[in-house]
């Protein structure tokens, strides 16, 4: 392992030999991590705890990314688990409740002096009702409203 680079390229840390497949008329094959999370449709947080687990795995095995650490890549885990838990109780909230749309057009949904009770992409609950124009309506920004609903 000491020979091996950092290249930010394809590494052999992220392939796995897959010897005696699960099911008994598939050959071997080579499993390559990221067509995995793609193949699966990950999350950004869901494939970040995926490399996580298999770096940690790859280095039991001898193959580990250099300068690997057990630790880190174990935080990382909970760093990214907790992230998959904030959206997944957000969504869980947004489908139990009545009212809440979903933010589509980057642009206020009425006018200006409407109340309406938000829910930014960066997870952030505002419920006081607050008039429309005092948030930032514009897609992909963290501090930019994903869901909301009127409260007036």
């Amino acid at each position: 392992m000491s020979g091996l680079a950092l290249t930010g390229g394809f590494v052999n840390y992220y392939l796995a030999q897959v010897t005696h497949p699960q099911r008994k008329d598939q050959v071997p094959y080579q499993a390559e991590c990221e067509d995995i999370i793609r193949a699966l449709g990950m999350t950004f947080d869901e494939g970040c705890e995926f490399k996580a687990i298999w770096r940690t795995a790859a280095a039991r095995l001898g193959n580990g990314k250099p300068g690997q650490k057990e630790v880190y890549d174990c935080e990382k885990r909970v760093h990214y688990a907790n992230a998959s838990l904030r959206d997944a109780l957000v969504r869980q909230k947004v489908e139990q409740a009545e009212g809440w749309l979903q933010n589509l057009t980057g642009k206020p949904p009425g006018p200006m002096d409407r109340n309406v009770e938000v829910i930014l992409f960066d997870k952030t609950h505002h419920e006081k009702g607050t008039n429309i124009g005092q948030y930032c309506w514009t897609l992909g920004e963290t501090s930019s409203i994903e869901y909301y609903r009127f409260k007036d």
